[in-house]
């Protein structure tokens, strides 16, 4: 482009016609353009074929690795979520979480504050938890909710929605064979072993009844003393005064776990892939919480601007590397 420029500076002479000269200049201005298209799209290309899916954050080898273990002839179970007023970015990502959990071989469906309406006890339960003397925030309230709506749908599995699936179910998948016979399960526990996370979660339509009447309980005792009692302390609560009131598992894998350099974790570590893939063996999933997302428990030198793509980049590089690690017929669930 230069040269044709400088040649049609130097060598033309004022013999030259002014249209030639013009057309010169548009054929100078016309190759440079197309350069630069071409840069562009080759950019694009490489872009569109780094291992992210269209329309989607979710790396490709992710998606592929989930697809290897649904058996297109099998039933898909359902998994359902809860979520009320999200906003354009939460919207994104429940739309990643069903797509996730489809590649999985399942169903989703989202159920919202209406299907926890349709219950018989909600109008007395909702009033008791926005009363005067209580200091619940509506997100308190609503995760108590949840299991009214979980109850009202017929019971089955619930996730949060920033819960991603590892690896398959062994049994279980479907409302007629829940594991522990339907009994109320949570499948992610604290790091002390005493704590539960109910960020999977699992039982009957009796059982969510049950759950819901206990939280219920536990929400009015102590929500007109803390700000944020929410389902998750209810539950840990409940735990510790009965140790059988529920059934846990440790099935789900923490965020912080993967995210941080913590000792025996999973970490963002390219040279321990191979011992620190079994971790993952025979887990459900991984949830990175909205804590761990905001950056809080990032490792030394992950920015918190970094912090939403981490996850899909732990993602890939776990599909990508623990591949022999689990089989479908090994997995504890």
């Amino acid at each position: 482009v230069v040269q044709l420029f400088l040649f049609s500076r130097t060598k033309m002479t004022p013999s030259v016609p002014d249209k030639m000269r013009r057309r010169l200049y548009a054929a100078a201005l016309l190759s440079g353009l197309l350069l630069f298209i071409n840069a562009i799209t080759s950019e694009l290309g490489a872009f569109l074929s780094s291992g992210v899916s269209e329309g989607l954050s979710l790396p490709i080898s992710y998606i592929r690795r989930l697809n290897g273990y649904v058996d297109p002839s099998g039933p898909r179970p359902l998994m359902f979520t809860f979520i009320d007023n999200l906003n354009e970015k939460e919207e994104t990502l429940l739309y990643a979480w069903k797509e996730a959990w489809h590649a999985a071989g399942w169903d989703t469906k989202v159920l919202t504050l209406e299907d926890a309406e349709k219950h018989a006890h909600f109008k007395e339960r909702d009033l008791a938890l926005r009363a005067e003397n209580m200091r619940l925030g509506n997100d308190e309230v609503l995760s108590f909710h949840r299991y009214m709506a979980m109850a009202y749908a017929g019971g089955g599995w619930m996730s949060d929605w920033d819960v991603y699936p590892l690896n398959p179910l062994k049994n279980g998948g479907h409302l007629t064979s829940l594991p522990n016979e339907g009994r109320f399960t949570l499948y992610e526990r604290l790091g002390d072993g005493k704590g539960v996370v109910p960020s999977i979660i699992s039982g009957t339509a009796k059982e969510y009844n049950r759950i819901a009447a206990l939280l219920q309980e536990s929400a009015v005792e102590y929500g007109s003393k803390a700000t944020n009692w929410s389902d998750l302390n209810a539950l840990c609560d409940l735990r510790a005064k009965n140790p059988e009131a529920f059934a846990s598992e440790d099935a789900v894998v923490p965020g912080r776990s993967v995210l941080t350099g913590i000792p025996d974790h999973l970490v963002l570590d390219t040279e321990n892939w191979g011992k620190d893939c079994l971790i993952t063996s025979g887990k459900l999933a991984v949830h990175f919480t909205p804590v761990i997302l905001k950056g809080k428990y990032l490792r030394e030198g992950v920015t918190k601007a970094l912090a939403s793509s981490v996850s899909l980049t732990w993602l890939d590089m776990w599909a990508g590397r623990c591949t022999d690690t689990t089989k479908p017929n090994d997995s504890q669930q």
